[in-house]
C-alpha cells in the first residue's frame, strides 16, 4: 500500500459516518513525496471533505472570502494520520507541512484531522494541532499554540465587523455548545475571559456565546449545572479528583458572565434570549470561587 492509498482512505473515513465511533484507517507512507504533487482525485476529496466540513460547521463556501486552492497539507496530515502505528514516523511526516496561513487551508486541515483528533497518540495529536490553527482553536491549542489559535479568532470576528458574518455566527454556535472535555473547556473559558475585557464587538460576541447556550443547549447546560453542583457540595463526591476538576471547570466557564454581569448589566438585560436560567451558572461560579478561596465576582 502506498502513500496515495493511505490518504486516499483516510480522507474516505473522515467523510464517512464511521468517523463518530471507528479509528482511522492505516496503512503504509510508500511514495509520500508522489504528495508534493497529487493525483487530481485526492484534490477533489480533499476539497470534498472540506466542502463538507463547512457546512456541518455552518460555515460559508469561502471562509472569509478566501477562494484560493487548497494546498497539499492537508493530504500530508492525512499520510501522517494513516501511520499513526509508528507514532514517530508521523511525526517526521508532519514536519514536512508548512504552517497553515489561508481560511481555506484552516478548514481543509480541520476537516482531515477532527474526526481523528481523539484516536491520536497525544504527541502527535498536539503536532498537528499546531499545524491546523482552526481545530487549536474549535478544540483546544497545544502548548505554546494559543496565540496562533487567537490570530484566528481575531481574523474571523473582525471580518467585515461590525457585521455578524456567517463566519462569526459559526463559532458562536459552536462555543455555545456544552463541552465534556474540560481541556477543551478550560481553553474555551480561556477566549470568553480574553474577550470580556476588550472592546465592543468582543464583549458582544461573549454575550451572544451565552445567549446561543441558552436557546440551543439550555437542558444540557443545566443537568451539566446541577450535577457540577451537586458534586461540589458533597465531600465525598468531591474527593474523586476528576470530578472535582470537571466540576471547577464548569464553573469557570460561567465565570466571563459573572464578571459581565457585575460590569455590564445593561448589557445583559437587553438580551432577550438570555433569560433568567443564566444565573444558575453565575451561581455555580460564585460558589465554587468560594469553596476555593477565589475572588467571587
Amino acid at each position: 500500500m502506498s502513500a496515495i492509498d493511505t490518504v486516499e482512505r483516510v480522507l474516505r473515513w473522515a467523510a464517512s459516518p464511521e468517523a463518530t465511533r471507528l479509528p482511522p484507517p492505516i496503512g503504509h507512507i510508500i511514495g509520500i513525496r508522489r504528495l508534493a504533487k497529487p493525483p487530481e482525485s485526492l484534490c477533489a476529496a480533499l476539497a470534498a471533505l472540506s466542502a463538507q466540513t463547512a457546512a456541518q460547521l455552518h460555515l460559508p463556501a469561502a471562509v472569509c472570502g478566501d477562494r484560493a486552492p487548497i494546498g497539499v497539507g492537508g493530504l500530508v496530515m492525512a499520510a501522517a494520520i494513516g501511520s499513526t502505528q509508528m507514532p514517530q514516523l508521523a511525526r517526521g511526516v508532519l514536519g514536512a507541512v508548512d504552517y497553515a496561513t489561508t481560511p481555506c487551508e484552516w478548514v481543509a486541515r480541520h476537516a482531515v484531522l477532527a474526526p481523528a483528533l481523539r484516536f491520536l497518540p497525544p504527541d502527535v495529536a498536539d503536532d498537528c494541532r499546531g499545524l491546523s490553527p482552526f481545530t487549536a482553536l474549535l478544540d483546544r491549542p497545544a502548548p505554546g499554540g494559543e496565540a496562533n489559535a487567537m490570530q484566528v479568532l481575531h481574523a474571523i470576528v473582525d471580518y467585515q465587523a461590525p457585521r455578524n458574518t456567517p463566519e462569526r455566527a459559526a463559532l458562536v454556535l459552536h462555543f455555545a455548545g456544552p463541552v465534556s472535555d474540560p481541556g477543551v473547556r478550560n481553553w474555551h473559558t480561556d477566549i470568553l475571559a480574553r474577550f470580556r475585557t476588550g472592546g465592543d464587538l468582543q464583549q458582544r460576541f461573549v454575550l451572544d456565546v451565552y445567549e446561543a447556550t441558552m436557546v440551543h443547549h439550555l437542558d444540557e447546560a443545566l443537568t451539566q449545572i446541577r450535577a457540577a453542583r451537586r458534586i461540589l457540595c458533597d465531600p465525598v463526591a468531591a474527593a474523586d479528583e476528576d470530578l472535582l476538576a470537571n466540576s471547577l471547570s464548569l464553573a469557570e466557564w460561567w465565570g466571563p458572565l459573572a464578571a459581565l454581569g457585575r460590569t455590564h448589566l445593561t448589557m445583559l438585560r437587553k438580551r432577550r434570549y438570555l433569560g433568567y436560567e443564566y444565573r444558575q451558572g453565575v451561581a455555580l461560579f460564585r460558589l465554587a470561587r468560594r469553596l476555593t478561596g477565589g475572588a467571587v465576582l
